[in-house]
């Protein structure tokens, strides 16, 4: 079994670099790059989607919020929340992608920030995930 999951796991990868290759003649780089972003930028949505729902489901369980915008928020209307938190990811990711080519501070590129925005959203996802399957274990204390 596991010499043939390995076997299907080689070929896709063989497949999927030839395909990537073959892509990338055929579009012009400016466009990869743009489409390439704009994943990211749905990973980024999604992710915030994620976020949004479990942060619920633990302040549910007893947790609290650590952000103070957002705590004074959330308690009043969970509808209000969510939107909230989407609109401000949304405004802020479809920013950072018109900015993509710009230099933040004259440091980083607009573009590598939102691979870390990207990074810190499923750290935090892993986190919450964590935290989520703690709910209803025995603790210590």
């Amino acid at each position: 079994l596991f010499g043939g999951v390995s076997m299907l796991v080689g070929f896709g990868m063989i497949i999927g670099t030839q395909f990537v290759t073959r892509l990338s003649k055929a579009f012009a780089k400016e466009r990869l790059m743009m489409s390439g972003l704009f994943l990211i930028a749905f990973g980024i949505l999604l992710l915030c989607c994620a976020d949004a729902f479990m942060t619920l489901v633990l302040l549910s369980d007893g947790a609290q919020e650590v952000n103070p915008i957002m705590a004074t928020v959330v308690y009043r209307s969970v509808t209000f929340f969510t939107s909230l938190k989407m609109a401000m990811t949304g405004v802020g990711v479809v920013l950072m992608v018109f900015l993509a080519r710009y230099r933040f501070m004259r440091l980083i590129r607009v573009e590598m920030a939102l691979y870390a925005v990207l990074a810190g959203y499923l750290t935090l996802i892993g986190y919450e995930l964590w935290l989520v399957s703690k709910i209803g274990e025995p603790t210590l204390l």
